[in-house]
């Protein structure tokens, strides 16, 4: 009965390690990222380039973040 329950509890704790890094990990990730992105777009936003470029800069910096925090 000892084994069944430190097998259960292994189970269980892989299950929640598994459920952060592939869950809750990347959505904080990705939250934070997209808050960057906004402060970054108000700096983009002042240079004088074109709609194209401006899109283009600031998808590349929410890329970046992720990367940055490994996603």
């Amino acid at each position: 009965m000892k084994k069944f329950y430190t097998i259960l509890i292994i189970v269980i704790c892989l299950f929640a390690i598994q459920l952060y890094w592939f869950g809750i990990r990347p959505t904080n990730i990705k939250k934070d990222c997209y808050e960057e992105n906004q402060k970054s777009k108000e700096t983009i936003s002042a240079l004088d380039i074109s709609d194209e470029r401006y899109e283009t800069l600031v998808d590349r910096a929410y890329e970046e973040c992720l990367r940055k925090n490994g996603l």
